[in-house]
């Protein structure tokens, strides 16, 4: 059982990883939601529509929902009213319906503004898109600035002109997060030339920059009257809906606005967030490069190519693209966490310890951070730095899962089986579909001889990865114990199913037919366990035992030899050795080894008995 535990720490080492990896995180939240909530969702936005007069768009919304549910008598309510409210207005004004995405802000919205909120995952773009002048705007409240009085020009040719300049300056300061002082050009600009789509779209850019939501969709509304292919109103519109997780209608938006003439990084780089959350990487991956051929000091356009080359299993490309986010964000602890995560997959660990270490010094609340430290520290041999790790990330996240699971596995390490149970069942509190808690479990209930309890961890395991040879192994043998040989062998054969190379199943078959007395079986087990593990001392003594038992003691001495060559600290083997030698009439090598033997372990529990095999020898 001591090797099995080496077994099960690699693979699951592995899982932690592969749970991880790509660490900063990739999912905001989850594209295909169930059928109800896109209801809810579609009947929501008619209403939104119909509230705001859009009337041919909430009807578009609820044909969405009929197709959903036909029989919901919510829809034909409101396509009731909506239609009563659409003649009521054909009698009171002729202006034309303009498709516009009116979504009302959610109560309580901070005022922080847009993109200086960390966000938990795949890094998406709210604020500049450079990492350069990053100093966040300060202004007034929107609703007492009057503006700057601009003198009545009955010039038209030089109004646009000076409004194209004005516009041309708020588009630099918005690049500055300079949100007030670009609303302030852009409002001068629709003063000089109030037909102008741009003037009013960038002014909805700059409400949406400073969260105000409502004012931004009024401003789209206004542009899209104006030019119904207005690039950055539907740039506005899409930024909305992908707020509001509708990442499909976001995306339509989006290719509406650079269709629209809006050939602006952000737009490529949501555009790039939202295929990426859709699991098309190389859609991803090329909008994410657009996003840096426009702005080549886009930090967060880096990162994220830098994700999606790590979907697409291209470590090279992954980790170039993270170290050019460094270049302009020296401070990125995403950044430094997933090029460590890269370095520790490559088995590259003393690089990856640096990058981990950096990346809990910039941000020391990153309890997942803080997991994967200690991961590395295990493979460098910092076993207590490990635990340290491991305990910082809990004290961080009492909720995080795999912080407990690693604090179990390290007592369990220490033979603290008891205290280690109580994690490992924090933990599956925690996340009850976590299987390599319930599978460190069962072999924790295993040493603890609490054999029922075993088998049911093993089991719910085997519930949640039906495909863990682990889990077999350890039902394997927990029959062992119980002597079930039988049940024993299925197991042990269907980890090998599972896993062909696993010398601990192959071990593990043949106790169990060494234990039924089937010996040529077990030679056969032990022999490929040996053949996978060549430095498997433990076997290679239990393989020789095998051959004393059929009196075999020509092969017995061999592999009592060759575990000797490899592990001269274990006294058993030699007086075993001795015996053989005995049995096969070889006196002058029984004497030797034993002699050998009582020199290098002379406190040895058994010597009485090397002393009488020398006195007849």
């Amino acid at each position: 059982m001591k090797k099995k535990k080496k077994d099960n720490k690699g693979l699951l080492i592995g899982l932690i990883i592969l749970l991880l990896a790509i660490g900063g995180g990739i999912l905001y939240y989850s594209i295909n939601g169930s059928k109800n909530k896109n209801l809810e969702q579609y009947l929501a936005l008619a209403k939104e529509y119909m509230q705001n007069e859009a009337y041919d768009r909430a009807l578009d919304y609820l044909d969405k929902a009929y197709l959903i549910n036909p029989k919901d008598k919510r829809i034909e309510e409101l396509r009731k009213k909506i239609l009563e409210l659409k003649q009521k207005q054909k009698g009171e004004k002729t202006e034309p319906i303009v498709k516009v995405t009116v979504v009302q802000p959610e109560a309580g919205t901070s005022k922080k503004p847009k993109g200086t909120e960390e966000k938990p995952e795949i890094i998406e773009n709210k604020s500049s898109q450079s990492a350069k002048d990053k100093t966040p705007d300060k202004g007034k409240d929107l609703k007492k600035d009057k503006g700057m009085d601009v003198p009545e020009i009955k010039d038209t040719a030089n109004n646009e002109e000076k409004a194209k300049k004005l516009i041309e300056e708020g588009k630099a300061l918005l690049k500055q997060n300079k949100f007030k002082e670009a609303l302030d050009k852009f409002k001068n600009a629709e003063k000089l030339d109030k037909k102008n789509a741009d003037a009013l779209g960038y002014q909805a850019l700059a409400h949406y920059k400073m969260n105000n939501t409502k004012d931004a969709i009024e401003k789209t509304r206004e542009a899209l009257k104006e030019d119904p292919a207005n690039g950055v109103s539907h740039f506005v519109q899409g930024s909305i809906l992908y707020d509001k997780k509708l990442p499909d209608e976001a995306l339509e938006e989006l290719k509406a606005a650079i269709n629209g003439g809006y050939e602006d990084a952000e737009a490529y780089f949501l555009m790039g967030v939202i295929y990426y959350l859709k699991k098309m990487y190389n859609d991803a991956r090329e909008k994410f490069e657009k996003a840096i051929s426009i702005d080549p000091d886009f930090a967060k356009a880096y990162y994220n190519l830098g994700l999606t080359y790590s979907a697409l299993k291209n470590d090279n490309a992954a980790l170039k693209n993270f170290q050019e986010c460094l270049k302009r964000d020296p401070q990125n602890a995403k950044a430094l966490v997933n090029i460590g995560s890269i370095y520790y997959s490559n088995k590259m660990y003393d690089k990856a310890e640096k990058f981990l270490e950096k990346s809990v010094e910039v941000d020391p609340s990153n309890d997942r951070a803080f997991v994967k430290l200690g991961n590395t520290y295990e493979e460098t041999g910092k076993r207590n730095k490990a635990i340290e790790a491991y305990q910082k990330a809990y004290q961080l996240n009492p909720q995080n899962s795999l912080a407990l699971y690693n604090l179990g596995r390290m007592l369990a390490l220490q033979n603290k089986h008891a205290e280690a149970v109580k994690y490992y069942e924090k933990s599956i509190e925690v996340d009850n579909t976590f299987y390599a808690s319930y599978l460190n479990l069962g072999n924790s209930y295993l040493e603890l001889k609490e054999y029922d309890k075993a088998e049911e961890a093993y089991n719910k395991a085997l519930n949640f990865n039906k495909n863990d040879f682990n889990a077999y192994i350890g039902l394997g043998y927990l029959n062992l114990k119980k002597e079930n040989y039988e049940a024993a062998l299925k197991n042990f054969k269907r980890a090998i199913d599972l896993n062909p190379r696993s010398d601990i199943a192959y071990k593990g078959m043949g106790d169990a037919y060494a234990k039924s007395e089937i010996y040529d079986e077990a030679i056969k087990a032990y022999s490929k366990a040996i053949e996978i593990f060549p430095s498997d001392v433990e076997t290679m003594g239990t393989l020789g035992d095998v051959y004393v038992r059929i009196k075999d003691y020509e092969n017995a001495s061999e592999w009592y030899e060759k575990a000797i060559k490899l592990d001269t600290k274990n006294p058993d083997t030699y007086l075993k050795l001795g015996e053989t030698y005995i049995r096969l009439g070889k006196r002058a090598e029984a004497k030797k080894i034993l002699e050998n033997l009582k020199a290098k372990f002379p406190n040895y529990k058994n010597m009485s008995k090397v002393d009488e095999y020398l006195s007849k020898l």
